[in-house]
């Protein structure tokens, strides 16, 4: 049976007012009222995350199109051991489709969801089911 976990006011407060900002004085980027999108890390650096990410995000599904249009196009490439590949492809768009975005949103969040719960649900479980296909496509 498992005990429920309360915590004072001021523990609530404690946990809030800590300096989370990384540019090294004492004030919290989470304090802002204009920065409400991007609370924990700050502007500049969301901006940074959101093009490296969205950069991956893009790079991945441009690379894993590719491969399955070469071997859907190229005759010689049309082999049982290629099938493999679509299929390991395939699995890693639906992972830049689905997972990474809101693996973006999470990170801007240091690792607080901010969306509905039912979107984590789908969040998580798209993920679980993205790493499972990805072993058994290695395994296979």
């Amino acid at each position: 049976m498992a005990l429920p976990v309360t915590f004072s006011e001021s523990d609530y407060w404690e946990l809030n007012n800590s300096d989370t900002s990384t540019t090294g004085n004492n004030s919290n980027v989470t304090d802002d009222p204009n920065n409400e999108f991007f609370p924990a890390i700050g502007i500049p650096n969301s901006v940074i995350l959101v093009i490296v990410l969205g950069g991956l995000i893009c790079v991945t599904m441009v690379g894993n199109v590719l491969v399955c249009v070469a071997v859907i196009l190229v005759r010689k490439l049309r082999r049982p051991q290629n099938y493999l590949l679509v299929s390991l492809a395939t699995s890693d768009l639906c992972v830049a489709m689905t997972v990474m975005p809101f693996a973006i949103v999470n990170e801007l969040h240091q690792n607080e969801w901010p969306l509905s719960s039912a979107l984590c649900s789908i969040w998580v479980s798209g993920e679980q089911v993205s790493e499972t296909n990805l072993i058994f496509d290695n395994e296979g």
